[in-house]
């Protein structure tokens, strides 16, 4: 079993930025006890400090560090070719004035928090409006008035925006869509890794932290599970648990399980 909480917060860059006291990472770990993960795309290592990849996040992260899974999403209608460039994973590829309001429709439903939005026009990154929908019925719509916006270069934009309950919809609205080159949704980041863990019992060397370490079993290796998975003594266990305990308090936003591929039960 490898376990996901993913927490709705935006992580705290200024523990990114301590220096290592003693610590020594893997090619794949950072931080001052090499407690993050690093997701740079092509397999580039991290910086060891900072996290930060020598080149774009891979596939499914962004933000700081590439640590924010980025939630999939579709438009409410076809993509054709007016909005490839929204799919594309490109930031060179952009709107260029096609249209001023984009409505998605996420693939998982969640509590919305921040989104990250880059234009081709650095004057349009004020100029996003946001709404968000939990169904398909208009009148269950909220709106956010007062945004925080944070600027991080002069094409990108972090906006966070909290929403009371999970989101289906979210419409982008304005004149800086005109120029919206890609749009990242915040599906939070994992805040089990590397935390404590116990279990009633262990099986071989199958421990309660291989649960946390982030990695999932190799496919074409059943053996690679004894030291990526957690597993209790099969026999003799009536109410067999398992438990993670964070550093501090969480807000979770959802919680995503992986069992060991040989296993169908869930």
């Amino acid at each position: 079993m490898i376990l996901y909480c993913l927490a709705k917060e935006q992580i705290d860059i200024l523990s990114l930025h301590m220096p290592i006291l003693g610590a020594v990472c893997s090619r794949n770990t950072f931080g001052n006890q090499c407690e993050y993960q690093c997701h740079c795309a092509n397999g580039d290592v991290c910086d060891p400090v900072l996290g930060i990849c020598p080149g774009p996040c891979d596939s499914g992260f962004f933000g700081p560090a590439c640590q924010y899974y980025a939630s999939t999403f579709k438009p409410i209608r076809s993509i054709g070719p007016g909005l490839a460039w929204l799919f594309d994973n490109d930031d060179k590829t952009c709107n260029n004035g096609r249209t001023d309001t984009i409505t998605v429709l996420l693939d998982t439903p969640h509590p919305i928090t921040w989104i990250r939005v880059v234009a081709n026009d650095s004057i349009q990154l004020d100029h996003f409006q946001l709404a968000f929908q939990n169904t398909s019925r208009r009148e269950m719509r909220w709106k956010c008035p007062n945004p925080q916006t944070s600027r991080i270069d002069g094409k990108t934009m972090d906006i966070l925006c909290k929403t009371p309950v999970a989101i289906k919809f979210l419409t982008v609205s304005g004149p800086g869509v005109l120029s919206l080159c890609s749009l990242h949704i915040s599906a939070g980041r994992n805040v089990a890794l590397k935390q404590a863990t116990s279990q009633n019992s262990d099986y071989s060397n199958q421990h309660s932290k291989n649960a946390v370490d982030g990695r999932l079993e190799d496919p074409d290796d059943l053996k690679s599970q004894e030291s990526t998975c957690s597993v209790t003594v099969p026999t003799g266990e009536d109410r067999p648990w398992w438990m993670v305990k964070f550093s501090h308090a969480m807000d979770i936003n959802q919680i995503l399980l992986y069992n060991r591929r040989d296993r169908t039960r869930s």
